[in-house]
């Protein structure tokens, strides 16, 4: 166990300065004014959430956290070690989320991630011919990032722009912001080191509004494995969170799916946002040599989706087919056509063709293979 040194704040103000608050669960508050959850607990010396460590031993965010702490998570996803983390971060969570960034600003913009993790976003973006830049706050673990992930890191916590240093093209804040104890603070740092018409990405844990803690314990509900009090100082509702980038100037925003539904994925902007189309990312990569292998990985990564997703509408057929031979009724929806036959839910960009070519028969009913 970490050797934390915790403060229980009793009497804590939500971050859009409401200042009743309603106990949620033994260590969260709820600010019923915009449906955040607040930890009611905050670090002695760390009270901002992010900083660099004094100690890289006891330091929550020190030596241990992505060696130990980090690494028991995702031993849970069959992953033995910190170089499968990252092939797995690689896989599902960087390519989701450039698949929403190259639709918005394409390279050579400039990039900083704030808390970069693993690297796999920046290295990924990196390799794609963006001008990357990130921050992580322990000093051995920028030293892993750099000689082995490749990437330009720095240790220190954000701060506003300082004289002499560039504003970027974008900031990312991947499951970063829910570790701030004055997000609103955080945000105005955020603005000031983005361009005008820069854009800010952000994903977070999703708090389901208007729910108690024991609704979602009853339900198995996933965002309960959020609750962690300790680093997870607030906890946003989608319109809390909407509410926070419009009140710190980002008055556009696109929501795109996350990973998990217990979290959310949004592009902010201060600006209408660019939309590029397929044809301008595809000409983008393919310009330069050194940019195709990063791009292939991603088109190959699209595909891989692709694929999932109809193999996931042809197993609800399957199981249609099944459940009818059975003599059971399956759940479908749709006109019936007569009082024993009733049409299967299709999805709207599936045709015949496509069933054809997943189940290798002949829609005549004569096999092929």
């Amino acid at each position: 166990m970490l050797n934390l040194i915790v403060v229980k704040i009793m009497n804590r103000a939500c971050w859009c300065g409401n200042t009743d608050l309603v106990k949620w669960n033994d260590v969260y508050y709820r600010c019923r004014d915009c449906e955040t959850l607040i930890s009611c607990y905050a670090f002695c010396a760390e009270l901002d959430g992010l900083f660099v460590p004094e100690d890289e031993k006891q330091s929550l965010y020190g030596e241990k956290y992505w060696r130990e702490e980090k690494l028991k998570e995702y031993r849970k996803m069959q992953c033995e070690d910190l170089e499968d983390a990252f092939l797995l971060h690689y896989r599902e969570r960087a390519g989701l989320w450039l698949s929403a960034i190259l639709q918005h600003f394409l390279p050579p913009a400039t990039v900083l991630e704030v808390g970069c993790g693993l690297g796999s976003l920046t290295r990924w973006m990196q390799d794609l011919g963006y001008d990357t830049q990130a921050l992580e706050l322990s000093r051995q673990w920028t030293e892993h990032l750099r000689h082995e992930v490749g990437i330009r890191v720095d240790t220190h916590p954000l701060n506003a722009l300082q004289p002499g240093e560039r504003q970027v093209d974008a900031v990312i804040l991947m499951d970063v912001i829910e570790h701030i104890a004055d997000p609103m603070a955080f945000m105005q740092d955020i603005s000031s080191r983005l361009k005008e018409d820069g854009i800010l990405c952000l994903q977070t844990p999703r708090y389901p509004e208007n729910t108690s803690f024991l609704q979602l314990k009853k339900i198995t509900d996933r965002f309960v494995r959020h609750l962690n009090a300790h680093e997870h100082l607030v906890l946003f509702s989608s319109a809390a969170l909407e509410k926070l980038a419009r009140e710190s100037g980002f008055v556009h925003a696109v929501r795109y799916p996350a990973l998990g539904v217990d979290d959310m994925f949004y592009i902010f902007s201060r600006k209408p946002l660019k939309q590029y189309t397929t044809s301008q990312i595809k000409k983008t990569f393919m310009a330069f040599p050194e940019r195709i292998t990063a791009y292939a990985a991603y088109v190959n990564y699209r595909q891989f989706v692709a694929l999932q997703r109809r193999n996931a509408a042809l197993m609800n057929i399957i199981q249609g087919i099944s459940d009818a031979a059975r003599g059971s009724s399956p759940a479908i929806t749709g006109d019936s056509v007569s009082s024993t036959v009733r049409p299967h839910p299709l999805p709207t960009d599936f045709a015949a063709q496509d069933v054809e070519k997943l189940l290798y028969i002949r829609l005549d009913g004569i096999g092929d293979s």
